[in-house]
């Protein structure tokens, strides 16, 4: 032929090789006219819908002059591919064989579920978890986290606010952030690069500045600045003192304004604060009129923070008072006081069958008084709302 490849030791194959799924290879061919005259060139035409394109085609070449040409390789998925592109001229047809095989990226992330609840902390403190991505693809993968508090399109999807929207219709999980605007989540590292077969670390920190049950964010693993292969919900709670009670049925919503409200009277607002409702209810399913169904079952957490800070107080106790009465009612509470060591939770199990003398067409209410001592002394009211209903 007229027209040579005078790249690569002459090959007439462009092999680009593994390319991820997404990503583009680019591979440069010089060719040169050997001809003693000016030669116009054409080219076949490529699959439209395929991964191979001639970025370059040059029109003519003069006698004797090389030009490079420019292809690119962008697998959508994984796979072989391989087609032909021939330089036609008057003189004769130079084919080239195009190959590549598209990879697709493969990550595993260690975080099951796609939650990292960090727990409690105390505000003003931090606390931080770690976790691994492991590239299980023959190739180099670059990645970025991305925080969706700090990405510039999470403002537009609050819209509506989460307690005006029914639970269906509930999408957003930027929660309560920080007062100073700093985020409350942070994770290094931010981007780099993973090699084939090799495992990242990543540490996430939680940094609250104010108390609060409903700190979220999410934190989103691109690939290749494009491809989002894991999502995490990054979770966590706050509290000014040291113990903290969970489990019972919501009482709030979580959504909460940022604006900062001062108190007139901090004595007087301590005391209005001093009980706190938790609301727990237990179902009894009655399965047979002869058969005895199991009690209804309930469960409630308490648990002590751990801190940085100074404190002559290194557990917390608990006690749950008018024992004899809620026994009385059918309830069975265990343990109904204990103590709980620091970075630790221990768990207050209920259980309640109907007395003889219940009336299943009216729900039972009694309450009871939950004392927390740590740094300070906390006191809950438990409302027990039981009833009886009807199994399949």
């Amino acid at each position: 032929p007229s027209i040579v490849v005078t790249s690569d030791k002459g090959k007439t194959i462009a092999d680009f090789g593994d390319i991820a799924v997404g990503q583009r290879g680019i591979k440069k061919v010089s060719i040169q006219n050997i001809s003693p005259e000016r030669l116009d060139l054409e080219y076949s035409v490529l699959n439209p819908n395929g991964p191979f394109v001639l970025l370059n085609p040059i029109s003519k070449l003069v006698s004797g002059e090389t030009q490079v040409l420019e292809l690119s390789f962008s697998p959508r998925e994984s796979i072989l591919a391989r087609e032909m592109l021939e330089v036609i001229t008057k003189r004769g047809t130079l084919s080239l064989a195009l190959v590549g095989t598209g990879v697709a990226s493969m990550t595993t992330c260690s975080i099951e579920g796609g939650v990292l609840n960090m727990g409690y902390v105390i505000a003003g403190e931090s606390t931080s978890a770690g976790f691994k991505l492991q590239n299980d693809s023959p190739l180099p993968i670059k990645f970025s986290m991305q925080l969706d508090s700090l990405s510039t399109g999470s403002g537009d999807e609050h819209r509506l606010p989460q307690f005006l929207a029914s639970t269906a219709q509930r999408t957003e999980v930027v929660g309560t952030q920080n007062y100073s605007g700093q985020s409350v989540f942070s994770v290094v590292p931010v981007e780099g690069v993973m090699e084939p077969g090799r495992a990242q670390d990543f540490t996430v920190t939680f940094s609250p500045d104010h108390e609060s049950l409903y700190f979220s964010d999410r934190l989103q693993v691109v690939l290749f600045e494009k491809k989002i292969s894991h999502q995490i919900l990054l979770k966590g709670s706050a509290r000014k003192h040291m113990m903290f009670v969970e489990g019972g049925d919501p009482l709030d919503v979580p959504v909460e304004s940022l604006t900062v409200i001062p108190a007139l009277d901090p004595e007087r607002t301590e005391e209005a604060e001093e009980l706190k409702p938790i609301l727990v209810t237990l179902a009894y399913v009655q399965l047979d009129t002869d058969t005895p169904a199991p009690p209804a079952t309930r469960e409630l957490q308490v648990g002590c923070i751990r801190t940085t800070q100074p404190s002559p107080k290194k557990t917390v106790e608990f006690s749950l008072d008018s024992i004899a009465s809620l026994q009385h009612k059918g309830f069975t509470i265990e343990p109904s006081k204990g103590s709980v060591e620091r970075g630790q939770t221990k768990t207050i199990s209920i259980s309640w069958m109907p007395p003889i003398d219940f009336d299943p067409d009216h729900p039972l209410m009694v309450s009871a008084l939950l004392q927390l001592r740590g740094d300070v002394k906390e006191t809950y009211k438990v409302l027990f709302v039981a009833r009886v209903v009807t199994g399949p």
